[in-house]
Parts: structure tokens; C-alpha cells; sequence
């Protein structure tokens, strides 16, 4: 027992600490992270060359002192196995006087180098490198590696690094850049915001990005992109014959190619041979027309048809149902200032409309501390008057407030809303405003 604790003693003199060092996969090394390749899901590869692997020799001064005792350095793959065409190869860079042989391969997934010991203890930053990695893979399956430089001292690990070497990713992706956010006026017919907006048109942006990774072999050949507009745009067929193209109908167009209106008129696809950003353009019908322009949100689809270098086609579908904004009525807002709510009271609040344009009636109440989400509490029909007051009142009910003042928003022109409350024991009747 005595000798084998001082033989441990004396090895871990003789070879000090293991020490994390960092394993580089291509590019820029950063301390203390792997940087890893990237693969493309789409490609198809079902084998990758790795450009050269380093690792970055640990700065700890024991571990660098015991580099002239390096025998071997063990590469270990893990999420692949090594391809038939994989040619290893190692280098060094400040470690003097190491002369490294052919390869051994004791599994399919290791890689072994005999190497001569160092002449001298390298300098923090020195590099082992290693090239010419071919690797059967796995679809999706990301791969991680690890290097161990060990000692001729009993085989204990000098130094190592471990990390990803490479990783699988989507080589498409989307985004809504400019979405639909109209305003549309009290007369239905054009648009009355937001600032600097056209008072005929809108824009949606989709934007198809392609993230050109380090390992992929899609090709230009029968490379399509589609992005397409998902919404109801019947009211842009201002006749009524089921499609635009007429005189005085709206249009939905694009600077980014053609685009295609389904039958329908419940999307439009813009289709190229680019990725990038594709615009559609949504102009309003002539307003002699009159066609009312409704409210309404937008989604957006994108997709992406590929052919690998081996002649594969394939189709992704890069995004689905993306938030693409929406239109929204414009408004006149009035705020009741107090109101009394219980059964002590009766409310009156009325909408009169004197537009030929109905509305919806939407109030949201602030007392005892909460304010109430906006509710629709009824429509202002055209020419006329609407009592919402019941409405109001049970809306505080519902939400505990006996007391507040009260926020009426009508999407209709020329709208006055005018509140009144009195008290059920002496009939006091007071105009709030």
C-alpha cells in the first residue's frame, strides 16, 4: 500500500493536471469555446470532410512543462464514424522536436498518432492540429470531438479539449421585416395612417435568408424561392367577377417578381430564383368604386426548392404562419370622466352616428383599481343612436369595479358619445363628460 501511494504521488509530479484547453473547428478560436462547422440539413451529405481541427495547448504551466514527455495524441469522435476516404494527418506548432507518424485507427471511431517527444516545454498557444477528417454521418445527428495529448509516463492525459465539431442547422429560414400596419379611415375607403403612410397602399416585406454554411451542397439548378400572403382580399375585386385585373380594382403587386393571386383572392405568392426579401405591395380599389376596405390580420408563409450536387430535389418548408401584421379601423375616442356602477344607479351612454358607416363600440373602465380589457359593448349602426350604457355597466359588474371613468372608443365619422347617471333614491340625473 505504501509503495502504490508514493507511485501515485510520483506521477502526478512528473505529469501535474489534466487542463481543458480549446478545440477549434474552423475559424477564429475564442478562448474557452469550441467553434464548430456547420452542416447544412437540406445537403443530403452523407459524408463530410472537417476542415483542420485544433486544439490550443492549455496555459497551465505544469501541464506545458510535461508536453516532453508527449507520446501520443488520441482523437475521439462521437455522433459519427470515420468514412473509408478519411486521410488524417497532424501538425504542430510550437511544440519542437515532435515528428508524428502515420495514424492507427484501433476503432471507427478513434484516431491514435505515435509522436516523439517534445525538446522542450511549449509556449501557452501552441496548437496541435488535425486534418483531413472524413466522417460517415447521420442526418441531423451533431458531432462532438475530443483530442488528448498523453504522456509516456504511465499514459496519463497530459492535456485535452473537447467540444462540437460539427453541427447540423437549417440552411433557410424567414422573417416578417414589414408587416401590414394600416389605418383605415372613417370613410372605409382609403387609409388615414400611420404617419407618412399612403392613404391606397400597403407593403408586407418576407424576407428568405440563406445562411450559406460551411458544409452544403445545394446548387443554383432549379434553386426556386416562395413567399406567399395569407389574408381575405376579395373586397380588392371591385366588381365582383372573382379576380383583379379590371379597371378600378385594387392590386397586389411586388418589385421582387410576378406575383400570383389565388383563385379566391385569399393569398398571393411571389415566386423567384433568389433568396432575399420579397415585397408585396397591396393597393386599394379606386375609391370611386366605393368599396369598403375591411379590417383584418395577415400571415405569411415562405418555402424553398433545392437541388443537391448529387441531383436530389427537395422542398423545405421554411416558415409557416408568420405574424404579418394587420389593418385596423380608425376612431374617435371620448372619456367619461366618472361613473357610477351598482344597483343604486342607472347608466345611459349613448353613441350617436351620423356617418353612413356602422362601427364598433369598444370601452375599456378604470376604478377600484383595475382597468378592464377593450370590449366590445355593441355596434353604432349608420345614422343613428345606440345605447351601450347596460353593457358598460355590466362590464363593471363582471370585473368588481363600482366606480371609475370610462373610455368609449366608435370606429364610425362624426360619432358624438354623450354619458348620463343619476341616482335611483332622489332620480338626480348627472351629464358626465
Amino acid at each position: 500500500m505504501l509503495k502504490k501511494s508514493l507511485l501515485a504521488i510520483s506521477l502526478a509530479a512528473a505529469v501535474g493536471t489534466v487542463n481543458a484547453g480549446t478545440l477549434n473547428a474552423g475559424g477564429t478560436v475564442v478562448a474557452g469555446t469550441t467553434n464548430p462547422q456547420k452542416i447544412s440539413n437540406q445537403s443530403g451529405l452523407l459524408v463530410a470532410s472537417l476542415a483542420p481541427v485544433t486544439m490550443t495547448v492549455g496555459s497551465t504551466a505544469a501541464v506545458r512543462s510535461n508536453y516532453t514527455t508527449l507520446d501520443k495524441v488520441k482523437v475521439t469522435i462521437t455522433g459519427a464514424t470515420l468514412s473509408a476516404s478519411s486521410n488524417a494527418t497532424i501538425a504542430t506548432s510550437g511544440l519542437a522536436g515532435v515528428v508524428a507518424v502515420d495514424p492507427t485507427y484501433p476503432d471507427t471511431t478513434t484516431i491514435l498518432f505515435d509522436v516523439a517527444s517534445a525538446a522542450s516545454a511549449p509556449a501557452a498557444g501552441s496548437t496541435i492540429t488535425i486534418s483531413g477528417i472524413a466522417l460517415a454521418l447521420t442526418a441531423g445527428q451533431n458531432v462532438s470531438m475530443t483530442i488528448e495529448a498523453i504522456s509516456s509516463v504511465a499514459a496519463v492525459v497530459i492535456d485535452s479539449a473537447s467540444g462540437a465539431a460539427l453541427t447540423f442547422a437549417n440552411e433557410f429560414a424567414a422573417t416578417a421585416t414589414t408587416k401590414a400596419d394600416a389605418v383605415i379611415s372613417f370613410d372605409r375607403l382609403t387609409f388615414s395612417g400611420p404617419t407618412g403612410h399612403s392613404t391606397t397602399a400597403d407593403v408586407v416585406t418576407v424576407n428568405i435568408t440563406d445562411a450559406a454554411l460551411d458544409i452544403g451542397d445545394i446548387t443554383s439548378s432549379g434553386f426556386v424561392t416562395t413567399a406567399t400572403l395569407n389574408g381575405d382580399f376579395s373586397f380588392l375585386d371591385a366588381n365582383g367577377d372573382g379576380d383583379l385585373g379590371d379597371t378600378g380594382d385594387g392590386t397586389i403587386t411586388s418589385s421582387d417578381g410576378t406575383v400570383a393571386v389565388a383563385t379566391g383572392l385569399q393569398k398571393a405568392t411571389i415566386t423567384s430564383s433568389s433568396a432575399g426579401s420579397k415585397s408585396f405591395t397591396v393597393t386599394l380599389p379606386a375609391t370611386s368604386k366605393k368599396v369598403q376596405v375591411p379590417a383584418g390580420s395577415y400571415s405569411a408563409d415562405a418555402s424553398v426548392k433545392y437541388t443537391t450536387a448529387a441531383g436530389t430535389a427537395g422542398t423545405v418548408a421554411v416558415a409557416s404562419g408568420l405574424a404579418a401584421g394587420s389593418w385596423t379601423l380608425d376612431g374617435s375616442t371620448r372619456t367619461l370622466q366618472f361613473m357610477p356602477f351598482g344597483s343604486a344607479y342607472a347608466n345611459s351612454i349613448t353613441v350617436t352616428n351620423t356617418s353612413t358607416v356602422s362601427g364598433n363600440v369598444t370601452v375599456t373602465i378604470t376604478g377600484n383599481g383595475k382597468t378592464t380589457a377593450a370590449t366590445v359593448v355593441g355596434t353604432a349602426a349608420a345614422k343613428s343612436v345606440t345605447q351601450v350604457g347596460p353593457a358598460v355597466a355590466a362590464l363593471a359588474a363582471a370585473n368588481g369595479i363600482t366606480e371609475g371613468y370610462v373610455s368609449v372608443t366608435t370606429n364610425a365619422a362624426n360619432a358624438e358619445i354623450v354619458g348620463i347617471y343619476y341616482a335611483k333614491a332622489d332620480g338626480d340625473r348627472v351629464l358626465t363628460k
